[in-house]
């Protein structure tokens, strides 16, 4: 950005006086600090993170609902949709000639205004950027940098030109969210599932049948509930189905019904898979809810834990953040697309693609989680959520539908089975992320 506003500023208003250019880097440098300070504000506040986990797990179970398709015929649940209302229903705005990627187009354009300005995309972040700054110079008594158009234009430009849209398509694009997310998701857990079965291997430890793990398991919940009885008992707390002024106050998110489940379910098709079991669950939470004392104080417990966890994790420490913001500006404004970098050329050596990936995650799945899935009537064990008749093939085409949703282009020849380097629905579901971001860090907007 230095480089940036040096070479505009320098060359094209042919001119010495750096007054404008210090304001410049100074609006530069409150945007950057109001952003930090707001970031800073919501980390360290348990109801705000929990709010915005919860808006950001709807969003993106909402785009997977939306595409994830059981079709064999549509790679995308859009179409199979759309040609189904266009033969059932008759209708001007739906057509049976239609093609897919006018399907598509009108999708995203129903979805975001970003894809109706196809004239001019980055009009959208100018836009946003332009808002923001108004918002951060709302309230300073200061003298307003704002109130001059040429610096107004040029931090606009910069911010929502040379860094909004590049942040888009760098987390939008395929490689970064299958490779350097998913990937390295499925990484970390099958490590951490490695490590976990070398210490039951080193340990002396009774190995416990299925049965005897339940009692266990209910022996252990009927202490719990047994200590958190007395407990509020001796405490005088009520334990009727009302809840006082000052408890309802305190509580302030239901952790229970947080998108975030509704998320795992859509990736895991649980509900589906073990319907008496998620029925069952759902009369345990109904039955919770008679007594209002006792369902808003666990779910209170559970998401002050939950959010506690969350805050403490390392990735959203100084250093966590630090470091990856660090690693996006440097991919972002760092590029020598002239000199093939040692990590380039490792990476084209060692490309990975879609069906691979889906390889990745079944045999996690098959072989870290015994029994759970297709394929463990060879281990000797009956499959907990397969379903009847399902095979490894069927399980890894639902795995592969889930995952083409990421990667797909129409007018990809090779099945899109290798990493695209643009999706159109990975930048819808990005800047509705960040709008999502966005409207949490600045309610003012709304």
């Amino acid at each position: 950005m230095v480089k940036y506003v040096n070479s505009w500023y320098l060359t094209k208003l042919n001119t010495d006086n750096y007054e404008v250019l210090m304001l410049i880097y100074q609006v530069l440098m409150d945007f950057v600090k109001n952003l930090s300070n707001r970031i800073n504000k919501t980390l360290k506040s348990e109801v705000e993170l929990f709010n915005i986990v919860d808006e950001l797990s709807s969003v993106i179970n909402n785009h997977l609902l939306d595409l994830a398709s059981e079709d064999s015929q549509y790679d995308l649940k859009i179409f199979a949709d759309y040609y189904k209302e266009a033969n059932t229903r008759n209708s001007f705005k739906q057509t049976p000639q239609a093609d897919l990627e006018t399907i598509l187009d009108e999708y995203l354009c129903s979805n975001h205004v970003l894809f109706e300005l196809k004239d001019d995309p980055l009009m959208y972040f100018r836009v946003l950027v332009k808002n923001l700054l108004e918002i951060i110079y709302s309230n300073d008594s200061a003298v307003n940098p704002l109130s001059s158009t040429i610096i107004t234009n040029l931090v606009v430009v910069i911010v929502g030109d040379l860094v909004l849209a590049l942040v888009l398509e760098k987390l939008s694009s395929p490689e970064f969210i299958l490779k350097d997310i998913i990937s390295n998701v499925v990484d970390i857990i099958t490590a951490t599932l490695d490590e976990k079965k070398v210490a039951k291997e080193e340990s002396d430890e009774v190995t416990l049948s299925y049965y005897e793990r339940f009692q266990l398991v209910i022996t252990m919940c009927y202490s719990k509930v047994s200590k958190f009885v007395l407990t509020a008992k001796s405490e005088g707390l009520p334990l009727s189905n009302t809840v006082s002024e000052n408890e309802s106050n305190e509580i302030n998110v239901d952790v229970f019904e947080n998108s975030i489940f509704k998320l795992m379910d859509t990736i895991t098709n649980f509900s589906f898979r073990k319907p008496l079991v998620s029925n069952f669950i759902s009369f345990i939470m109904g039955s919770l809810r008679l007594n209002s004392w006792i369902y808003y104080k666990l779910s209170s417990l559970s998401s002050s834990f939950v959010m506690k966890k969350l805050i403490s994790a390392p990735f959203l420490g100084e250093e966590g953040l630090s470091n990856i913001i660090s690693s996006l500006r440097l991919s972002l404004f760092y590029r020598d697309n002239n000199q093939p970098s040692t990590e380039s050329l490792d990476e084209e050596l060692d490309t990975l693609t879609l069906d691979q990936l889906t390889d990745s995650i079944f045999n996690l799945i098959n072989e870290k989680i015994p029994g759970a899935f297709a394929n463990s009537y060879i281990q000797g064990k009956s499959p907990i959520l397969s379903l009847t008749n399902e095979n490894e093939t069927d399980l890894k085409h639902r795995i592969r539908r889930m995952l083409i949703i990421f990667n797909y282009q129409i007018s990809n020849t090779n099945n899109n089975n290798e990493f695209n380097e643009t999706c159109e629905l990975n930048k819808l579901l990005m800047i509705k992320l960040i709008d999502c971001i966005v409207r949490n860090l600045y309610p003012e907007l709304v």
